[in-house]
């Protein structure tokens, strides 16, 4: 009995032991970085984020040298010698990590408040984040009383590419500069680059809301923002749009690229309001571009509201200061319940002195409704030239609908004694309804000091037209008006079979004739 009871202390002492060895055996390993201690297992100096945890972590180090945890203690085996020196995405992400369709039960809840930016503006993120073209998805984040908030709170020096945000619980509801992807690119002399992002996030917050980012605010830089796109529903106060709420660049020997980017869906704001871009201003000597930009959908605001940009502001007295906008095309239905309502631009203003400020448009269009108060345009609402301006190869075909200042293409002009402008190659079709100063083309030109400044040629005006017939128009304060038929005729410019000769001066590079049946369209 006595060694009976023995063997059975011995066997209750053995089970904790059998337990742990079984369950050893029965549970299964994953060949991750976090588990195999290696951060970078193909040694490109990126590290791997396998887990939502992972994700979270990418807080502890902004400069991607190690995976860190919220104690401090990092790991950056595997890293090239020259070291790591960012992250990237090796499979999908789910902040519904159950998958019942709710998040209050997930890891990232946080009491309601969701998933907490990474970086900020005292400490923004400075790496690389490679996507892989991975998904995130139900990204939520509820902060309404805080700035810079999304995926990415604050960044600077960045490279962001190749991710793609979505899903049905994924909103964001934000206080001030807020993106799905970035809330604020912050003021640096690095290069940042936001390529080739997808996003379905739904954004709504204070001022300068973006369907991706929200506020770019940079000086001594190099910014490009390619082959992005947005289609959630973006709403806010001012400076709102459905891809960037605010695009900023100032100081000499600074550069901004917003190129290849398309939006489709809707946002709402209150002034300066875009379809792209919210608010987009050049200063001080900086150099910016938007090229290759589509919207579609509807843009719905007070004032200064257009269907790819809400006001483009331009301001220089010491550096040569250069803005373009160009080869871009909304299609987007465009609202304004006040004033300065255009197809592409809600407001053009430049202030300058002896041709220090430039800013070209050209080989942009846009087809969608215009509507507002007064200062309403097919193209832009109203254009302010105190400096340079250079408006060739752009054409508007929705309808436009105003009380004062009504035009198929441009609403109104106004003008100072140093502004240079040109007006080349343009025209409109759209049906145009307004009260006064109404036009077929533009509704009213301001030329301070008429005199023999204007007869000097500082505006200059050729090839523009409007048809008296789909306008409805039979006057413009500038261009020419013809028939549908004349408009139509020639499949050339300077067409000798036509009974009118038009478009001398427009290229067929540029231009596509099409048949005695078409309108012009610019080639693509």
């Amino acid at each position: 009995m006595k060694v009976f009871q023995q063997f059975l202390q011995l066997l209750t002492a053995l089970l904790p032991l059998s337990s742990i060895l079984l369950s050893l055996i029965l549970t299964p390993t994953f060949a991750s970085a976090a588990n195999s201690g290696d951060v970078d297992l193909d040694n490109d100096g990126l590290i791997e984020i396998e887990t939502l945890e992972e994700l979270n972590q990418m807080r502890y180090n902004l400069f991607g040298t190690s995976l860190t945890d919220e104690y401090g203690d990092s790991n950056s085996e595997g890293c090239p010698a020259s070291g790591c020196k960012g992250y990237e995405l090796v499979n999908d992400l789910d902040f519904d990590t159950n998958g019942n369709g709710k998040l209050f039960d997930d890891p990232f809840w946080n009491s309601r408040r969701g998933w907490e930016p990474v970086g900020t503006e005292q400490f923004p993120f400075q790496a690389i984040f490679e996507g892989n073209r991975h998904k995130i998805e139900n990204l939520y984040i509820h902060r309404t009383e805080e700035v810079c908030t999304g995926l990415f709170g604050a960044v600077m020096g960045v490279s962001i590419r190749n991710l793609n945000l979505r899903g049905p619980l994924a909103k964001i509801y934000a206080g001030n500069r807020a993106g799905s992807l970035i809330g604020c690119i912050v003021q640096d002399g690095d290069e940042n680059i936001i390529e080739n992002n997808h996003s379905s996030v739904s954004v709504s917050g204070g001022h300068t809301i973006g369907g991706l980012i929200g506020n770019i605010f940079t000086s001594y830089s190099n910014t490009q923002i390619i082959n992005n796109n947005a289609t959630g529903v973006v709403q806010g106060d001012n400076s709102i749009g459905g891809l960037i709420g605010n695009a900023t660049v100032f100081s000499k020997n600074s550069f901004l690229t917003i190129s290849d980017n398309y939006r489709s869906g809707a946002t709402y704001g209150d002034t300066d309001v875009g379809g792209l871009i919210g608010r987009y201003s050049t200063d001080l000597g900086a150099t910016s571009t938007v090229s290759y930009g589509f919207v579609d959908g509807r843009v719905t605001g007070v004032e200064n509201v257009g269907g790819l940009i809400g006001e483009v502001h331009l301001e220089a007295f010491l550096n040569l200061n250069i803005a373009n906008v160009t080869t871009s095309h909304s299609y987007a239905r465009v609202i304004a319940k006040g004033n300065n309502a255009g197809g592409l631009i809600g407001l053009v203003s430049i202030t300058g002195e002896e041709d220090i400020t430039r800013l070209y448009i050209n080989t942009s269009s846009a087809s969608g409704m215009v509507e507002g108060i007064d200062y309403v345009g097919g193209l832009i609402g109203a254009l302010y030239a105190n400096d340079t301006i250079k408006q060739e190869n752009t054409y508007a075909t929705g309808k436009v609908l105003g009380n004062q200042f009504v035009g198929g293409l441009i609403g109104y002009i106004g003008t100072s004694e140093f502004a240079q402008n040109t007006f080349r190659n343009n025209y409109a079709t759209g049906t145009v309804r307004g009260n006064n100063d109404t036009g077929g083309l533009v509704g009213n030109l301001y030329v301070r000091d008429v005199g023999d400044w204007y007869s000097n040629g500082f505006v200059y005006t050729y090839g523009n037209y409007w048809d008296t017939e789909t306008t409805r128009q039979s006057d413009s304060a500038i261009g020419d008006g013809y028939s549908s038929a004349e408009l139509k005729c020639p499949q050339q410019p300077d067409d000798p079979t036509c009974m009118t000769i038009l478009y001398h001066g427009w290229s067929p590079s540029i231009w596509y004739f099409g048949t005695s049946s078409d309108y012009p369209k610019l080639q693509r």
